[in-house]
């Protein structure tokens, strides 16, 4: 099979144009395949995360991110597609630094990291069965790819169809409803967050919460631990101290980080 750069494609369709061919261009992220009498001719050479593994690990991946898609079509199918919408009221992060600031060298504070935090959420709404949430859990080398499996389902197929040499129509994959429920992943978390150091705790006594965790004090421990069992999600306390002005560390293994 011919493989070309992205420069190439046009000078390839012009070509099989000329020839008065039909075929057909199929076109998803980063691939772009062209298909005559069904049958693929040529494809775009690119580089991406996944090609530099070995076959194995790349084909687990690929079904990862096919499973993650059927199982969320299931979903759709048995809602009729008509999605429940979860509106953003908080941003994905705040960071309060001038609580931070104000702490003194050696203050000790908390980070409570949910774990797999968008792939339990995931699991939690509906969109990927028990079975295969534990499963992919089971395959540690999963975790970068698990996230990204459920965001690429936004990423629509587009195919241009081209008959004795002309272009005659393109389809795109409508992605509206697995946009919404990618937003829907997203904006469960970050509304959770949001509310636990706005409302449940207070902007001036929280130090800030990411798209997985939440930094607090000790006192505020037993009120995050309490959303989050009511929410049915898992996490770990990590204890965190501050070592200068921007700078943290976290006991448990002494790495220090930026704030």
């Amino acid at each position: 099979m011919l493989e070309f750069g992205l420069k190439d494609l046009e000078i390839y369709k012009n070509n099989l144009n000329r020839r008065k061919k039909t075929f057909n261009v199929e076109i998803k992220r980063n691939t772009k395949n062209i298909l005559v009498n069904g049958k693929k001719v040529a494809k775009l050479k690119v580089s991406n995360s996944i090609s530099p593994l070995q076959r194995q690990d790349s084909s687990k991946i690929l079904n990862l991110f096919a499973s993650v898609k059927k199982s969320i079509n299931k979903k759709l199918n048995n809602l009729n597609f008509v999605l429940p919408k979860i509106e953003k009221k908080y941003n994905s992060t705040f960071t309060n630094r001038a609580l931070f600031n104000s702490l003194d060298n050696g203050t000790n504070f908390y980070y409570v990291d949910v774990k797999h935090c968008y792939w339990r959420i995931a699991y939690l709404q509906g969109y990927i069965s028990e079975y295969y949430y534990l499963k992919i859990l089971e395959n540690p080398e999963m975790k970068l790819w698990r996230n990204m499996a459920l965001s690429c389902i936004i990423a629509g197929k587009r195919v241009e169809y081209y008959k004795n040499g002309k272009h005659i129509h393109t389809i795109s994959e409508h992605t509206k409803l697995y946009e919404q429920v990618y937003e829907n992943i997203r904006f469960y978390a970050w509304n959770l967050f949001g509310r636990l150091c706005f409302d449940k705790i207070g902007k001036d006594k929280c130090m800030g919460y990411f798209t997985d965790g939440i930094m607090v004090f000790e006192e505020d421990l037993k009120t995050v631990r309490t959303v989050l069992a009511r929410h049915k999600l898992q996490y770990r306390i990590v204890e965190c101290e501050k070592t200068e002005n921007n700078k943290y560390v976290t006991l448990n293994d002494g790495v220090i980080h930026k704030f």
